[in-house]
């Protein structure tokens, strides 16, 4: 896949400015993410997130922005313009752990976080039912994520190539497993697939 690149150089503005100039809620009561530290930004919209991560410097996957997003809708694939993937992409020398925990969407579409390469961590809200096919597909830098119960299908190659993921937990609520779900996550020592189960394809877990 080939990334626009609608930004370009880094945006000569302190961290304080740039909360005040896209509305950061810089709340106390957040004070962690997930198990991923402080929370940097919060945002409640796409287009604030964008603005926010355009204006900070590049980081490394140690230093990853800590961001609570919540929205609604995570806007498509990475490929479309205003989407949650295409503000990551387009900023893919600054990682991020995204907390989507006080976001209602009600799935991860299909192809919704497609090579983003920046993204190291992710929080899934308990309203989220699905996580598509190729969701999380080529997310090398991704190396957490937390499952709600709520969610009942993995798609097909959902977190395929995702070669940062060291451990998952698969909730029992889960009843179906696509096909190469973990495909090529070469640091996941081994998956746990509940008795929930009872739809798995073949090769779920092939190439681990």
């Amino acid at each position: 896949m080939k990334k626009s690149k609608l930004w370009t150089g880094v945006l000569a503005i302190t961290l304080v400015f740039a909360m005040t100039a896209v509305g950061c809620d810089n709340d106390p009561a957040d004070d962690n993410n997930g198990g991923g530290g402080k929370i940097d930004y919060t945002a409640d919209s796409i287009s604030g997130l964008a603005a926010w991560l355009s204006a900070q410097p590049a980081n490394t996957p140690a230093t990853a922005y800590n961001i609570k997003l919540n929205v609604s809708a995570l806007g498509g694939n990475p490929l479309t313009d205003g989407s949650v993937g295409n503000a990551l992409n387009e900023n893919d020398k600054k990682y991020v752990r995204l907390d989507l925990s006080g976001s209602t969407i009600t799935s991860i579409e299909e192809n919704a976080f497609f090579w983003c390469e920046s993204l190291t961590g992710v929080t899934i809200p308990n309203s989220v039912t699905s996580i598509g096919d190729w969701a999380f597909g080529y997310c090398t830098g991704l190396a957490s994520i937390t499952i709600p119960n709520s969610v009942t299908s993995i798609g097909w190659r959902a977190f395929a190539y995702c070669t940062s993921l060291a451990s998952i937990t698969i909730p029992n609520s889960v009843t179906s497993i696509g096909g190469w779900a973990f495909d090529y996550c070469t640091s996941l020592a081994s998956v746990t697939i509940p008795n929930s189960v009872t739809f798995a394809l073949n090769n779920s877990c092939a190439y681990i």
